[in-house]
């Protein structure tokens, strides 16, 4: 029971040390403040590996272009098996 004087949401003594009993109504909006950061986080997340994605794409194309301009320059194109040749009719 509240002591005389303090605040009518208090216990424990006067309002300067008394406990709050009110308290815990801000832990929905905290729960959903953390909800909302952690929603926010995993989006972020799954845009970065999206990027990564697209970053080993580009990387794989540039890898067999480069491969296939080192084979060129390497291998005439007059020796160049009929089925790789470009002028395959």
């Amino acid at each position: 029971m509240p002591v005389e004087g303090s605040s009518r949401n208090s216990s424990s003594g006067s309002p300067m040390v008394a406990m709050a009993t009110d308290s815990f109504l801000l832990l929905p909006i905290m729960m959903m403040m953390m909800m909302m950061m952690m929603i926010v986080i995993m989006i972020m997340m799954m845009i970065v590996m999206v990027m990564i994605m697209v970053m080993m794409i580009v990387m794989i194309v540039m890898m067999v272009t480069m491969v296939t301009m080192i084979m060129m320059m390497i291998i005439p194109p007059e020796r160049v098996p009929l089925a790789l040749s470009a002028n395959c009719y």
